[in-house]
């Protein structure tokens, strides 16, 4: 049996819905305390006062997209 290679967390990226509340927001939180590169789709903005966030952003370790995810078609440009 071949073991699975390890990877660098650091090229790991995650796409996340619904990242901006609720358990969206914590997963999101936790795979950027990893090291993780995050993708988000959300309707509106993180809380304004999420220091963790707003470095993740200023860091280009966040990715944000705004996107209407109850049309498929809407996803199209912020998936590219």
């Amino acid at each position: 049996m071949n073991a699975l290679p390890v990877q660098d967390p650091n090229t790991r990226t995650a796409l996340i819905t619904g990242a901006n509340n609720g358990i969206g927001l914590e997963l999101t939180r936790r795979l950027l305390n990893e090291g993780w590169q995050v993708a988000v789709l959300i309707r509106s903005s993180f809380p304004a006062d999420d220091d963790a966030i707003a470095s993740a952003i200023r860091g280009g370790r966040l990715r944000i997209h705004r996107a209407e995810l109850t049309d498929f078609r809407l996803l199209a440009e912020p998936l590219k």
